[in-house]
Protein backbone atom coordinates (compact mmCIF):
# COMPACT_ATOMS: atom_id res chain seq x y z
CA UNK A 1 0.00 0.00 0.00
CA UNK A 2 2.99 2.85 0.94
CA UNK A 3 4.58 1.55 -2.34
CA UNK A 4 1.24 1.92 -4.43
CA UNK A 5 0.62 5.16 -2.43
CA UNK A 6 4.02 7.00 -3.31
CA UNK A 7 4.13 5.58 -7.14
CA UNK A 8 0.86 7.16 -7.35
CA UNK A 9 2.28 10.27 -5.79
CA UNK A 10 5.54 10.10 -7.63
CA UNK A 11 4.79 9.23 -11.08
CA UNK A 12 3.01 12.59 -12.23
CA UNK A 13 5.85 14.82 -10.68
CA UNK A 14 8.37 12.91 -12.59
CA UNK A 15 6.66 12.47 -15.63
CA UNK A 16 6.15 17.11 -15.06
CA UNK A 17 9.65 17.25 -14.69
CA UNK A 18 10.61 15.03 -17.77
CA UNK A 19 8.14 16.85 -19.81
CA UNK A 20 9.08 20.58 -19.03
CA UNK A 21 12.91 19.61 -19.37
CA UNK A 22 12.24 18.02 -22.87
CA UNK A 23 9.78 20.97 -23.72
CA UNK A 24 12.26 23.72 -22.47
CA UNK A 25 15.49 21.99 -24.52
CA UNK A 26 13.21 21.90 -27.95
CA UNK A 27 11.76 25.65 -27.48
CA UNK A 28 15.33 26.38 -26.80
CA UNK A 29 14.65 28.07 -23.19
CA UNK A 30 17.58 29.41 -21.50
CA UNK A 31 18.77 27.38 -18.89
CA UNK A 32 20.34 28.95 -15.35
CA UNK A 33 24.14 28.12 -14.52
CA UNK A 34 25.81 25.26 -12.53
CA UNK A 35 26.74 25.13 -9.53
CA UNK A 36 30.29 24.72 -10.15
CA UNK A 37 30.69 27.81 -12.35
CA UNK A 38 33.68 29.74 -11.31
CA UNK A 39 36.08 32.59 -13.36
CA UNK A 40 33.06 32.97 -15.67
CA UNK A 41 31.83 36.65 -17.70
CA UNK A 42 28.65 37.81 -16.47
CA UNK A 43 26.62 39.57 -19.37
CA UNK A 44 24.09 42.12 -18.39
CA UNK A 45 21.93 42.17 -21.46
CA UNK A 46 20.70 40.45 -24.70
CA UNK A 47 20.66 43.40 -27.83
CA UNK A 48 22.63 42.94 -30.26
CA UNK A 49 25.66 44.40 -28.66
CA UNK A 50 25.60 42.20 -26.06
CA UNK A 51 24.87 39.16 -27.93
CA UNK A 52 27.95 39.85 -29.71
CA UNK A 53 30.08 40.27 -26.39
CA UNK A 54 28.76 36.83 -25.17
CA UNK A 55 29.72 35.22 -29.02
CA UNK A 56 33.17 36.62 -28.48
CA UNK A 57 34.19 35.89 -24.90
CA UNK A 58 32.69 32.54 -25.24
CA UNK A 59 34.74 32.28 -28.56
CA UNK A 60 37.79 32.62 -26.54
CA UNK A 61 37.08 29.75 -24.54
CA UNK A 62 36.04 31.74 -20.92
CA UNK A 63 32.75 30.65 -19.55
CA UNK A 64 30.02 33.82 -19.79
CA UNK A 65 26.48 33.78 -17.88
CA UNK A 66 23.98 35.72 -19.76
CA UNK A 67 21.14 38.12 -17.69
CA UNK A 68 18.27 39.16 -19.74
CA UNK A 69 14.82 40.57 -18.25
CA UNK A 70 12.61 40.62 -21.47
CA UNK A 71 11.84 36.59 -22.67
CA UNK A 72 11.31 37.72 -26.14
CA UNK A 73 14.71 39.04 -26.65
CA UNK A 74 16.75 37.60 -29.68
CA UNK A 75 19.51 37.50 -28.58
CA UNK A 76 18.06 34.44 -26.24
CA UNK A 77 18.04 31.61 -28.75
CA UNK A 78 21.62 32.77 -30.60
CA UNK A 79 23.67 32.20 -26.75
CA UNK A 80 21.16 29.19 -25.69
CA UNK A 81 21.84 27.93 -28.85
CA UNK A 82 26.20 28.02 -28.06
CA UNK A 83 25.22 26.26 -24.66
CA UNK A 84 25.31 29.49 -22.74
CA UNK A 85 23.34 29.90 -19.58
CA UNK A 86 20.54 32.14 -19.25
CA UNK A 87 18.78 33.88 -16.52
CA UNK A 88 15.55 34.90 -18.05
CA UNK A 89 12.83 37.22 -15.86
CA UNK A 90 12.11 40.29 -13.84
CA UNK A 91 12.92 39.91 -10.51
CA UNK A 92 15.18 42.11 -8.74
CA UNK A 93 19.00 42.63 -10.27
CA UNK A 94 20.63 41.82 -7.24
CA UNK A 95 19.06 38.45 -6.84
CA UNK A 96 19.77 37.50 -10.88
CA UNK A 97 23.35 38.28 -10.17
CA UNK A 98 23.31 36.08 -7.44
CA UNK A 99 22.13 33.33 -9.32
CA UNK A 100 24.99 34.03 -12.21
CA UNK A 101 27.48 33.21 -9.16
CA UNK A 102 28.59 37.18 -9.77
CA UNK A 103 30.56 36.54 -6.42
CA UNK A 104 32.55 33.99 -8.43
CA UNK A 105 32.93 35.74 -11.54
CA UNK A 106 35.70 37.37 -13.25
CA UNK A 107 33.81 40.47 -14.49
CA UNK A 108 30.71 42.24 -15.13
CA UNK A 109 29.73 43.65 -18.54
CA UNK A 110 26.48 45.74 -18.43
CA UNK A 111 25.41 46.46 -21.55
CA UNK A 112 21.84 46.99 -22.17
CA UNK A 113 20.70 49.96 -23.63
CA UNK A 114 19.64 52.05 -20.48
CA UNK A 115 22.22 53.66 -18.36
CA UNK A 116 20.56 53.80 -14.97
CA UNK A 117 20.00 49.61 -15.40
CA UNK A 118 24.22 49.16 -16.57
CA UNK A 119 25.19 51.57 -13.25
CA UNK A 120 22.65 49.40 -10.97
CA UNK A 121 24.12 46.23 -12.37
CA UNK A 122 27.69 47.52 -11.72
CA UNK A 123 26.73 49.24 -8.25
CA UNK A 124 24.57 46.01 -7.55
CA UNK A 125 28.24 43.57 -8.80
CA UNK A 126 30.51 45.45 -6.85
CA UNK A 127 28.19 45.41 -3.53
CA UNK A 128 28.69 41.40 -3.31
CA UNK A 129 32.55 41.52 -5.17
CA UNK A 130 34.14 44.25 -4.80
CA UNK A 131 37.06 43.17 -6.63
CA UNK A 132 35.26 42.19 -9.95
CA UNK A 133 36.43 43.68 -12.99
CA UNK A 134 33.13 46.14 -14.58
CA UNK A 135 32.58 47.30 -18.23
CA UNK A 136 29.40 49.33 -18.23
CA UNK A 137 27.81 51.03 -21.75
CA UNK A 138 26.98 54.68 -21.00
CA UNK A 139 25.57 56.71 -23.64
CA UNK A 140 25.92 60.18 -21.62
CA UNK A 141 29.33 61.20 -21.48
CA UNK A 142 29.07 63.36 -18.74
CA UNK A 143 27.43 60.72 -16.87
CA UNK A 144 30.44 58.57 -17.62
CA UNK A 145 33.01 61.18 -16.33
CA UNK A 146 31.22 60.94 -13.36
CA UNK A 147 31.45 57.05 -12.89
CA UNK A 148 35.21 57.36 -13.70
CA UNK A 149 35.66 59.74 -10.74
CA UNK A 150 33.53 57.90 -8.60
CA UNK A 151 34.52 53.99 -9.33
CA UNK A 152 37.61 52.25 -9.53
CA UNK A 153 38.17 49.05 -11.30
CA UNK A 154 35.47 50.79 -14.20
CA UNK A 155 35.74 51.20 -17.53
CA UNK A 156 32.44 52.70 -19.67
CA UNK A 157 32.05 51.94 -23.63
CA UNK A 158 29.65 53.75 -26.32
CA UNK A 159 28.75 51.72 -29.11
CA UNK A 160 27.90 54.91 -30.84
CA UNK A 161 30.97 56.90 -29.09
CA UNK A 162 33.28 54.58 -30.73
CA UNK A 163 31.87 54.16 -34.30
CA UNK A 164 31.39 57.71 -34.99
CA UNK A 165 34.91 58.68 -35.54
CA UNK A 166 35.71 55.65 -38.16
CA UNK A 167 32.67 56.56 -39.82
CA UNK A 168 33.56 60.39 -40.14
CA UNK A 169 37.01 59.35 -41.36
CA UNK A 170 35.57 56.87 -43.62
CA UNK A 171 33.56 60.02 -45.17
CA UNK A 172 36.58 61.63 -45.26
CA UNK A 173 38.68 59.42 -47.56
CA UNK A 174 40.69 57.55 -44.71
CA UNK A 175 41.05 54.14 -44.69
CA UNK A 176 40.32 53.49 -41.17
CA UNK A 177 41.55 49.69 -40.08
CA UNK A 178 40.63 50.07 -36.06
CA UNK A 179 39.61 51.74 -33.10
CA UNK A 180 41.38 52.07 -29.92
CA UNK A 181 39.05 53.62 -26.97
CA UNK A 182 40.64 55.13 -24.00
CA UNK A 183 38.94 56.22 -21.53
CA UNK A 184 36.02 58.20 -23.52
CA UNK A 185 38.44 59.06 -26.26
CA UNK A 186 38.91 57.15 -29.05
CA UNK A 187 42.51 56.61 -31.65
CA UNK A 188 42.14 55.59 -34.72
CA UNK A 189 44.57 53.37 -36.69
CA UNK A 190 44.30 54.63 -40.57
CA UNK A 191 46.04 53.70 -43.65
CA UNK A 192 46.77 56.68 -46.29
CA UNK A 193 48.00 56.90 -49.42
CA UNK A 194 50.67 59.70 -50.20
CA UNK A 195 49.43 61.87 -52.64
CA UNK A 196 50.36 65.23 -54.65
CA UNK A 197 49.20 68.26 -52.88
CA UNK A 198 48.83 66.94 -49.57
CA UNK A 199 51.06 67.95 -46.39
CA UNK A 200 53.15 64.22 -45.83
CA UNK A 201 54.70 65.04 -49.34
CA UNK A 202 58.11 65.74 -49.69
CA UNK A 203 58.59 65.82 -45.39
CA UNK A 204 59.94 63.04 -43.10
CA UNK A 205 58.22 60.75 -40.85
CA UNK A 206 59.12 63.24 -38.04
CA UNK A 207 57.34 66.11 -40.04
CA UNK A 208 54.45 64.30 -40.49
CA UNK A 209 54.18 63.03 -36.72
CA UNK A 210 52.61 65.85 -34.66
CA UNK A 211 52.84 64.73 -30.11
CA UNK A 212 49.57 63.82 -28.98
CA UNK A 213 48.11 64.18 -32.60
CA UNK A 214 49.58 61.53 -34.99
CA UNK A 215 52.11 58.91 -35.09
CA UNK A 216 53.54 56.93 -38.02
CA UNK A 217 53.96 52.81 -36.97
CA UNK A 218 54.65 51.75 -40.89
CA UNK A 219 55.28 52.69 -43.90
CA UNK A 220 54.99 51.14 -47.52
CA UNK A 221 57.26 52.92 -50.15
CA UNK A 222 55.41 53.13 -53.43
CA UNK A 223 55.90 49.79 -55.64
CA UNK A 224 56.79 47.89 -52.22
CA UNK A 225 54.50 45.30 -51.46
CA UNK A 226 55.36 44.68 -48.07
CA UNK A 227 55.03 47.45 -44.60
CA UNK A 228 58.00 48.61 -42.77
CA UNK A 229 56.88 48.50 -39.42
CA UNK A 230 58.48 51.22 -36.92
CA UNK A 231 60.68 51.69 -39.98
CA UNK A 232 64.31 53.11 -38.67
CA UNK A 233 64.97 55.69 -41.46
CA UNK A 234 62.35 58.02 -40.83
CA UNK A 235 64.54 61.05 -42.00
CA UNK A 236 63.42 59.79 -45.71
CA UNK A 237 61.04 61.76 -47.42
CA UNK A 238 57.86 60.57 -48.69
CA UNK A 239 56.81 60.36 -52.04
CA UNK A 240 53.72 60.17 -54.48
CA UNK A 241 52.79 56.69 -54.05
CA UNK A 242 54.16 56.28 -50.62
CA UNK A 243 51.52 54.30 -48.22
CA UNK A 244 51.70 55.35 -44.67
CA UNK A 245 49.97 53.63 -41.64
CA UNK A 246 49.12 56.02 -38.50
CA UNK A 247 47.50 56.05 -35.25
CA UNK A 248 46.37 59.38 -34.73
CA UNK A 249 43.30 60.93 -33.20
CA UNK A 250 40.43 62.93 -34.93
CA UNK A 251 41.76 66.05 -35.56
CA UNK A 252 45.52 64.97 -36.26
CA UNK A 253 43.89 62.37 -39.05
CA UNK A 254 42.04 65.99 -40.66
CA UNK A 255 45.03 67.49 -40.83
CA UNK A 256 47.05 64.93 -42.96
CA UNK A 257 44.91 65.25 -45.97
CA UNK A 258 45.42 69.35 -45.35
CA UNK A 259 47.96 70.77 -47.52
CA UNK A 260 51.01 72.41 -45.49
CA UNK A 261 52.95 75.52 -45.80
CA UNK A 262 55.98 74.79 -47.45
CA UNK A 263 59.59 74.30 -45.53
CA UNK A 264 61.43 77.23 -45.55
CA UNK A 265 64.40 76.80 -47.24
CA UNK A 266 67.12 79.54 -45.74
CA UNK A 267 66.99 81.71 -42.77
CA UNK A 268 64.02 84.28 -42.77
CA UNK A 269 64.47 88.03 -44.45
CA UNK A 270 64.29 90.60 -42.04
CA UNK A 271 61.28 92.61 -41.79
CA UNK A 272 61.12 96.66 -41.13
CA UNK A 273 63.17 99.70 -42.76
CA UNK A 274 66.11 97.84 -42.37
CA UNK A 275 65.47 95.29 -44.95
CA UNK A 276 64.41 97.91 -47.50
CA UNK A 277 67.80 99.90 -46.62
CA UNK A 278 69.89 96.83 -47.00
CA UNK A 279 68.17 95.56 -49.76
CA UNK A 280 69.10 99.08 -52.14
CA UNK A 281 72.44 98.89 -50.58
CA UNK A 282 72.81 95.99 -51.43
CA UNK A 283 71.30 96.71 -55.25
CA UNK A 284 73.77 99.30 -55.78
CA UNK A 285 76.74 97.34 -54.57
CA UNK A 286 77.37 99.26 -50.89
CA UNK A 287 77.10 97.79 -47.55
CA UNK A 288 73.58 97.95 -46.10
CA UNK A 289 72.83 101.49 -44.04
CA UNK A 290 72.06 100.43 -40.91
CA UNK A 291 68.75 102.63 -39.25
Amino acid sequence: MVITFCGITFMPLATAIVVEALASGRRGLPRGPGAGVSGHVVVVGLGNVGTRVATLVHATGVPVVCVERDPQARGIAAVRALGIPVLVGDAPLESQLRRARIHRARALAAVTSDDAVNLEAALEARAVQPHVRIVVRLFDDDFAHHVYATLGNVASRSVSYLSAPAFAAALMGREVLGTLSVYRHVLLIAELAVEAGTGPVGRDLHAVEAPGGVRVIAVRRAGRAVLQWNPADRARRLEVGDRIVVAATRSGLARLGDPLPPAPDGPPAPDGPAAADGGAGAAAGGAPVSP
